[in-house]
């Protein structure tokens, strides 16, 4: 197998973050282009997720795992090796047909790379549930969010093309060519004239203007000749009036927006992973604000730090962590169910003497 340096997506959103749109929209461009060769060789992915989404040093993004893919008969479509009714896939990250168990196509993986378009640019996912019964059950039934809801800053275009890639129906779904293409065009913007074009003068136009102004100074000239009041005056208060102003329209920015991410802080920052996802994380006695069981807390200054994770039903974890100046220290917290108690046997209180075999269940005399 092929050796590879990097970081795995996953790692990425754990420890720096969501991604910028633009940094988003062109690692989603490359994976279009690995899901578009393999779909073309007849191989349908069907578990795209942060784990399977590599980034090489040097700038190149791979998919992985490719351990339950699907294999497509080109002349017909089918796929023979593939068991009727048996579900395949990440649940969180599942499309509704593979949910239901039936025979999936490429629109599949649509969907699976919109929830994972989705989570890039929010660190969220479209849909929250507590296990996964309920989260497959959302896919099948629910709507998912709007990215813009978690992210103020994202456009309507992204919007749009997230509903149609998350559409229950696979036949509304974009192709995969279809979303590079809006990907595109979300990164490059297509460039508008800050000025309107002038419009052409009619040739009527032209000629009704020629006699207004030519019936203008007729009128002039007769009102010269038969006023005994000299207009010298009155030509001199039209020359003085001062035109009025025109406000021209504000020009767009020429440099587009800065979309790197901002340095980490320099105290370091404190990423916890909690399971299960309903867990309260407490750094430093103070509850820290996450989503799908991760939280996470920067800090100006290095130091060690208190963290508490607990759950209804689960032990507590306490631990005390050290960061470092400008580093990321990732915690996972798995919590354990607290065993139940036996229940207490009741036992026949019997003589000691008494040999006699007695049945619970009959009635007393």
């Amino acid at each position: 197998m092929e050796w590879l340096q990097g970081r795995t997506l996953a790692d990425i959103l754990d420890t720096d973050g969501p991604l910028p749109l633009g940094a988003a929209a062109r690692s989603l461009c490359e994976i279009c282009d690995g899901l578009y060769a393999a779909h073309e060789a007849g191989i349908i992915h069907r578990d795209l997720k942060p784990q399977n989404v590599f980034f090489v040093d040097g700038g190149r993004v791979k998919l992985l795992d490719f351990g339950i893919a699907k294999l497509v008969n080109k002349r017909d479509g089918s796929t023979p090796n593939t068991q009727p009714g048996l579900t395949m896939g990440t649940p969180d990250y599942i499309s509704p047909e593979q949910a239901r168990g039936r025979n999936v196509d490429a629109r599949a993986d649509v969907y699976s790379l919109g929830v994972l378009a989705f989570e890039m640019v929010t660190g969220q996912l479209p849909f929250v549930a507590d296990n996964a019964a309920d989260m497959m059950a959302m896919h099948l039934n629910a709507q998912p969010r709007v990215p813009s809801q978690v992210n103020l800053s994202l456009p309507t275009t992204f919007d749009a093309l997230i509903a149609r890639m998350l559409d229950k129906d696979a036949a509304k779904r974009p192709t995969i060519p279809e979303v590079r293409a809006a990907l595109t065009d979300i990164l490059y913007p297509p460039v508008q004239a800050p000025w309107p074009a002038p419009r052409p003068a009619r040739r009527a136009s032209r000629q009704a203007m020629i006699a207004g102004a030519a019936g203008l100074c007729a009128a002039f000239g007769a009102a010269l000749v038969s006023s005994t009041q000299p207009l010298l005056p009155s030509l001199v208060v039209i020359a003085a009036t001062p035109l009025p102003g025109i406000v021209a329209p504000p020009r767009p920015a020429d440099e587009p927006p800065n979309l790197e991410p901002p340095p980490p802080p320099a105290g370091g920052t404190l990423v916890v992973r909690a399971m299960p996802v309903s867990s309260t994380v407490l750094i430093d006695g103070v509850p820290a604000v996450g989503d799908q069981g991760r939280a996470r807390r920067s800090f100006t200054e290095s130091g060690t730090h208190v963290l508490s994770v607990t759950a209804p039903g689960y032990r507590r974890i306490d631990l005390e962590v050290t960061v470092e100046e400008g580093r990321y220290v990732v915690v996972p917290a798995t919590l354990h169910r607290i065993p139940k108690p036996p229940r207490e046997v009741q036992v026949a209180n019997v003589p000691e003497d008494d040999f006699r075999t007695i049945d619970p269940w009959a009635k007393k005399r």
